[in-house]
């Protein structure tokens, strides 16, 4: 079992709040029972699962943040990016 915390990146570790470990261990327990995952494997992909869901989150939040202080967002600083 990955425990309080999980891999983010070699070396790194990840603290999960409450809720998020609550939705690790519902996602690892559909993904093992109803997708005929180990639990191994069920843990690693619902942990990609937390990992992008805190991301995103991360984004929104700094979206919002840009603009309630009127900057520019990601997209208009790094046009190339969107090739």
């Amino acid at each position: 079992m990955l425990g309080e915390q999980f891999a983010w990146a070699e070396g790194e570790q990840i603290r999960m709040t409450p809720d998020q470990r609550e939705a690790f261990e519902e996602r690892a327990a559909i993904l093992e029972f109803d997708a005929g995952m180990t639990r191994e494997d069920a843990e690693r992909m619902a942990a990609l699962d937390v990992a992008v869901a805190m991301l995103e989150q991360c984004k929104r939040r700094r979206l919002e943040r840009q603009e309630r202080l009127g900057l520019a967002s990601d997209e208009t600083e790094c046009p190339q990016d969107a090739r």
